[in-house]
């Protein structure tokens, strides 16, 4: 995938593309985007978030967070129409690496049983699955962590 640029976002500009994806995100997904509070995170944007750019059009995010015990990678992803050419990974690998550079030891991320495209990559990555933590009625949700 030529052409694509991973960088930190930052300015106006950069915020709005990641608030414009995540809303896409929670479009997409099979809960309402109220659900948990979504809009009321896109709206604070927490932790740091990670914008991948093609020709100058926000095209892909990632957000890493502090956590108990390291970091949580939150909200991967890449628009429907540049899926499939790496782009998924790349934005994992650069929150990886901005984790490690950032002195994280762990990194944990919650995913959903529907997704396995996401499961797949995470897998291969590295993560393995552990169970909910003891708040944890997690309503089907797959938590994965690696060590870093």
């Amino acid at each position: 995938m030529t052409g694509v640029f991973i960088t930190e976002a930052a300015g106006e500009d950069d915020i709005t593309a990641v608030r414009g994806l995540l809303m896409d995100y929670g479009r997409a997904m099979d809960f309402a985007i109220c659900f948990k509070g979504y809009e009321r995170e896109v709206a604070a944007l927490p932790g740091l978030w990670l914008l991948a750019r093609q020709d100058g059009e926000a095209v892909g995010v990632v957000g890493l967070a502090p956590s108990a015990g390291g970091c949580e990678m939150r909200r991967l992803y890449v628009r429907d129409d540049r899926r499939g050419d790496g782009l998924g990974r790349r934005l994992c690998e650069a929150a990886l690496d901005e984790a490690r550079r950032r002195g994280y030891t762990g990194m944990h991320l919650e995913t959903l049983p529907s997704m396995a495209a996401a499961q797949a990559l995470y897998r291969s990555l590295g993560f393995e699955p552990v169970p909910a933590g003891p708040a944890g009625a997690s309503d089907g949700i797959i938590h994965l962590t690696k060590r870093l």
